[in-house]
């Protein structure tokens, strides 16, 4: 027997077959320490290899490990399935499948699905036809293609509906998130540190901690030329871009570390581990209270453009301009907002804030709020100027505080 036999374990067979044990055609049952495998006018002929084997008929199985099998555990456990199936190649590296398939049952990354179908082409370079899976966890249906051939996959659905995906349910986060959307991609994705292509998606509904809430349209654009990346991001509550040298891997502690900067108490502090990230932002939310009503229950803003730049050689970020409309917590409110934050590279903070009105409990407090403030090391230089909701008196203070650890 091949070598390759040797992951069925002990095995036996039961029914009619005509041939030799690596050119035949059988109708039975295949009994192993891997599984079952019910098959039907089932020809395949492995003569010269499995790389050049050839196969077709029905083929069937409950409880099967063809993870084990195939080489692709853990990612693979086992599955429950039905099949048509004609193809050449049997190895992992090596296969061209034309199949029509069900699985009842099939265990992926560790979690168990139900209700998966696919209709196409399979290769080891990727897929292409219609996909669906229809699971208590996730719902959707695919036409399309997943193409692994080249430097970084490519993933091109021309129809994607996804009904439902528990995020909760699939490791995705902590809280039981809750997606669905309609829409289509051709991207390619692969290392982590790259993404170019488009995501276009509509009717997008998101439950989070008991609130649902809906996006009308979002599109996603990437693109790449000589390391300089842009990406532009549309949608009906928000329009954002950002330009320049940076990572995928690397951005999200880039943002953090400029969050961290702007508001220690509430980011958490990252080490600059990449001087070479740099870029500008431009963000501009047309419906705030969508957004900001999903990172803070309880909190709405008018219409808000920020725009910005960071520098990862020096550490140095600047928001160039963060200017809401107006915003609110419930108790404190804030108009006319104008913030201006620069950190240069020598670790000093300039702040520029003005505010049209400061509300507190539904009563104005002060009119015309200015903040100048310079911020380097142990030494404040501090300048405010309020006025009252009067606009008769106001408060003016200018200060060089010292802070020592004292």
């Amino acid at each position: 027997m091949p070598a390759e036999m040797d992951v069925f374990g002990v095995f036996g067979y039961r029914g009619s077959f005509t041939g030799f044990y690596n050119h035949f055609t059988a109708s039975g049952n295949f009994n192993s320490q891997a599984g079952n495998l019910q098959m039907r006018d089932l020809s395949m002929d492995y003569s010269r290899g499995m790389d050049s084997a050839t196969y077709s008929g029905f083929l069937a199985a409950e409880q099967f490990e063809a993870g084990k099998v195939l080489g692709l555990t853990p990612t693979l456990g086992k599955v429950t399935f039905n099949s048509d199936l004609k193809g050449r190649g049997l190895s992992t590296d090596a296969f061209n499948l034309d199949v029509t398939a069900d699985f009842p049952y099939a265990e992926l990354n560790g979690r168990v699905l139900t209700n998966l179908g696919f209709q196409g082409r399979a290769t080891p370079a990727g897929f292409i036809g219609d996909a669906s899976v229809d699971d208590p966890l996730l719902s959707f249906s695919a036409t399309g293609e997943v193409n692994t051939a080249g430097r970084e996959p490519v993933y091109r659905f021309t129809e994607l509906e996804l009904r439902h995906a528990d995020l909760g349910g699939l490791g995705f986060d902590t809280i039981g998130s809750r997606i669905s959307f309609e829409g289509s991609t051709d991207f390619a994705y692969g290392s982590g540190d790259d993404i170019t292509g488009r995501i276009s998606l509509r009717n997008i509904q998101w439950q989070r901690l008991g609130v649902r809430h809906q996006i009308q349209y979002l599109v996603f654009d990437a693109g790449k030329s000589a390391e300089l990346r842009n990406w532009t991001l549309r949608s009906n509550m928000a329009d954002a871009g950002i330009t320049g040298h940076f990572r995928l891997a690397t951005l999200a502690s880039g943002i953090q570390g400029l969050l961290h900067d702007i508001l220690p108490n509430w980011f958490d502090s990252v080490a600059v581990t990449d001087t070479s990230v740099r870029y500008s932002f431009d963000l501009n939310i047309r419906q705030p209270a969508l957004l900001i009503g999903m990172l803070q229950p309880g909190a709405a803003a008018g219409a808000t453009h920020v725009r910005g730049s960071y520098d990862g050689r020096g550490n140095a970020f600047r928001l160039e301009s963060i200017n809401p409309t107006w915003y609110t917590t419930g108790e404190v409110e804030l108009r006319n907002i104008a913030l201006k934050l620069h950190r240069k590279p020598d670790d000093s903070l300039l702040i520029e804030a003005e505010a049209g009105s400061w509300r507190m409990g539904g009563k104005t407090l002060f009119r015309n709020l200015d903040i100048d403030a310079a911020l380097l090391g142990s030494v404040s230089d501090l300048r405010l100027q309020l006025t009252d909701s009067s606009g008769a008196n106001s408060i003016r203070l200018n200060s060089v505080i010292g802070l020592t650890d004292d």
